[in-house]
């Protein structure tokens, strides 16, 4: 599968991802401090020859490095 995380900071794609393994981005806001917000995961891989995608949206809280 081709995973894609989208955020407000960027959009990082991990390709070539095996069933039942996990995918990992950062992201540096260059920020001491982000506000909440939504990170969208989008996965899409070819099931029985049909491109098969699959979105979830989930809210991240805001955070303070100082």
């Amino acid at each position: 599968a081709t995973v894609t995380l989208t955020t407000p900071y960027g959009s990082r794609t991990v390709a070539d991802v095996a069933p039942g393994k996990q995918a990992y981005q950062s992201f540096n806001a260059r920020a001491m401090q982000i506000g909440a917000g939504k990170a969208t995961v989008t996965g899409a891989s070819f099931v029985d020859g049909e491109k098969v995608t699959t979105s979830y949206e989930s809210d991240y809280t805001a955070t303070s490095c100082g």
